[in-house]
């Protein structure tokens, strides 16, 4: 999962809890699981739900170009707040 808050930074976070790979879906400014329901914030801390007070694993990421990241991770979903 990547999440953009601020326009020139992300962060990218491994999407597994417990052995479950989560989908995430971004609406009215809330990031949230599909699987819970659980609430997940700007730092990859489940924030209320199920997964509350979880911890998603930052990954490393190197400041780059969007069309370099995406070549090579085209399944990436992306998250920002307006």
């Amino acid at each position: 999962m990547l999440v953009s808050l601020y326009s020139q930074n992300s962060r990218a976070f491994e999407r597994t809890v417990d052995g479950v790979v989560l989908n995430f879906e971004y609406s009215d400014g809330i990031i949230f699981d599909t699987q819970t329901n659980s609430q997940w914030n700007y730092d990859g801390v489940a924030v209320s739900g199920e997964h509350e007070g979880k911890q998603l694993k930052r990954m490393a990421i190197e400041p780059g170009f969007w069309f370099a990241w995406v070549a090579f991770h085209p399944d990436t979903l992306v998250f920002g707040v307006d």
